[in-house]
């Protein structure tokens, strides 16, 4: 009977202990990947109200990691990264994260780009494309390929997709996009920590 109780506590203690990992691994994830859970340094009220966790997670544009973030300027026209970049291979099909409207279909300088505009209103751009398969005024499914990977631009080789998110004239961080309505980022899981024992 007294091992049984030692046992219990030991049991439980651990149990708490896992909690604790778990719940700490979740809010640096989140942090990591999609900010602060509190309003944005910067952003305006209304910017924050957009980004709000919808429904259901946006839809990964390409299969790739991520590899490189996005690092807003500290100044209007400071350096920075306003988007991520995926890693893709050349000629991989580039997919609508969401449904909404065609802005823009074309060429800026020699890189090719398509921006989206959403039922919410903000405009998802695609950027340093090979190749565009929709045009200007086109509807858009969720999922459906709108270009190719391949292109090349400023500071971005071939085997990239340059994701970005605007709302309005503000640049935000377009994987916030990819958050579940509680706010957890689409796709991370956790697994047991260490070996599972039986008692």
């Amino acid at each position: 009977m007294r091992r049984r109780r030692f046992l219990c506590r030991a049991f439980l203690s651990r149990a708490r202990s896992s909690a604790a990992l778990g719940a700490g691994l979740i809010a640096l994830v989140t942090a990591t990947l999609v900010g602060p859970a509190g309003p944005a340094s910067g952003e305006p009220p209304a910017v924050r109200a957009e980004l709000r966790p919808a429904v259901r997670p946006a839809l990964r544009p390409v299969l790739g990691r991520v590899v490189a973030g996005f690092r807003a300027p500290l100044t209007r026209y400071g350096r920075g990264h306003l988007g991520v970049d995926f890693a893709a291979r050349p000629g991989a099909a580039v997919r609508a994260v969401e449904a909404g409207t065609v802005e823009f279909a074309g060429r800026v300088g020699t890189a090719r780009h398509v921006v989206v505009r959403d039922a919410r209103g903000r405009r998802v751009s695609y950027s340093f494309l090979a190749s565009i398969r929709v045009r200007i005024g086109a509807r858009v499914r969720r999922g459906e390929a709108i270009g190719t990977t391949g292109g090349t631009g400023p500071h971005h080789g071939g085997g990239v997709l340059h994701l970005g998110l605007r709302i309005g004239d503000t640049y935000v961080d377009p994987m916030r996009l990819f958050v579940d309505p509680v706010g957890t980022p689409f796709g991370v899981h956790l697994v047991p920590y260490g070996p599972i024992r039986r008692f």
